[in-house]
């Protein structure tokens, strides 16, 4: 299975516990998210935060209606929205760890996982490897000093 890192915005958080609470996320850019694949995400500003597994493939915004999403958005609930604001990949997924952000910054993350796009290119896709590495830094709790949070 792939794996994908998700951004979580600096001014999102709520976002994030919202989304985990609902079990579900949403992306700006289409991604075809498959069930099974390894979820990461990257809180901005802080690193790593969680490792998730998707329930679903990606839903996109015809089959999903992004205005049901848990969190509130920035524009409101306007009737006319641009383009570049309307969710187009959503992925139900159960969250299997939350952690303080392990620090690493994207530069790290991007070179230890060998891909080469920045963080708004994100949602960035994993291969098998790459995943298997992620997943190993939540597993050891490497790269920060304080305990994980399992889910159940």
């Amino acid at each position: 299975m792939a794996g994908w890192i998700l951004i979580v915005g600096a001014d999102s958080s709520e976002n994030w516990a919202l989304g985990r609470g609902d079990g579900i996320w949403a992306t700006k850019k289409s991604r075809p998210f498959k069930t099974g694949d390894d979820l990461f995400f990257w809180q901005a500003g802080s690193g790593l935060i969680a490792t998730a597994v998707a329930l679903s493939d990606s839903l996109s915004s015809a089959e999903y209606d992004y205005r049901s999403l848990p969190w509130p958005d920035r524009w409101g609930f306007r009737e006319q929205v641009r383009e570049n604001e309307i969710y187009k990949s959503i992925v139900e997924m159960r969250v299997l760890k939350e952690t303080s952000p392990l620090s690493f910054s994207w530069n790290e993350v991007r070179d230890a996982l060998d891909f080469r796009t920045g963080a708004n290119a994100a949602p960035v896709q994993l291969d098998d490897q790459a995943s298997s590495v992620a997943k190993a830094w939540f597993d050891t709790g490497f790269g920060h000093d304080q305990p994980d949070i399992e889910m159940t």
